[in-house]
């Protein structure tokens, strides 16, 4: 018994043994046929450049960053000119902003703090949807004013025409609902 064990052993070993010969063999003919390609492409890549071209082949980096660098340059600088537009507008808008609120802290407490959520409310509105209230110069300054009100895609819309409102025209709206309304669940 124990002799056929040994005989297993021994097989297994060997078939080990002729495993790994195999895969050193294929691994280093891998390696020769991959540098004869590289050589190949080399001696092409030389024969191009060197013969063809009448170019050093070590200098052709140095013909190509003349090249790339200035097609760079020309790419790059009218993306920062548009990052550099774009900030100044956020910050003019921003700096806009502030001055209201700073203007409106002067006066009232609570003025300030509506002030505040009315200009968040606002920045929201423009930063994220564009919100713009086309005709705001047709409402009164004083006096009763019937809006009838239709909101589009979100009913958020409501919060964004009330900061416009009273940022703007100094005004505060009473908004009024249908009765559907009342009929949403969770009042």
């Amino acid at each position: 018994m124990s002799h056929c064990c040994n005989e297993s052993l021994l097989t297994e070993k060997t078939l080990n043994s002729v495993c790994m010969q195999i895969v050193e063999n294929m691994i280093e003919s891998i390696s020769l046929l991959s540098c004869f390609i590289l050589d190949e492409t080399h001696s092409h890549y030389t024969w191009l450049v060197g013969d063809v071209l009448g170019l050093d082949p070590n200098l052709i980096l140095e013909y190509l960053s003349l090249i790339f660098w200035p097609a760079l340059i020309f790419l790059i600088l009218p993306v920062v000119m548009l990052v550099l537009i774009y900030a100044s507008a956020l910050f003019l808008t921003v700096y806009k902003w502030r001055s209201r609120l700073h203007e409106a802290y002067h006066k009232d407490f609570w003025d300030g703090a509506r002030h505040t959520l009315a200009v968040l409310w606002e920045a929201q509105a423009t930063i994220w949807h564009g919100y713009d209230v086309i005709g705001l110069e047709n409402i009164p300054k004083d006096g009763p004013a019937l809006l009838i009100y239709y909101h589009g895609a979100i009913p958020l819309d409501m919060y964004y025409l009330i900061a416009k409102i009273y940022l703007y025209k100094k005004r505060l709206i009473h908004p009024i609902g249908d009765k559907c309304l009342f009929y949403i669940p969770g009042k």
